[in-house]
């Protein structure tokens, strides 16, 4: 099970989206604003955003 927080390796300073896999649901967070809370998923909802985002729909996707 994955615990720590990951960013992308292009992210610099505070601006920066931080995830972590934890107990089947990814996790994301702002690096530089981590208090201000966690935004859950589930693994299949976190596929579907990846997707969305590859194929450049991701500004399509209901909430």
């Amino acid at each position: 099970m994955e615990t720590t927080w990951r960013s992308s390796s292009f992210a610099t300073g505070t601006e920066r989206v931080e995830w972590r896999v934890e107990a089947g649901r990814v996790e994301l967070r702002h690096g530089g604003h981590a208090e201000q809370g966690t935004l859950v998923l589930s693994r299949a909802e976190w596929q579907a955003f990846l997707a969305a985002a590859r194929s450049g729909q991701a500004g399509a996707i209901a909430y």
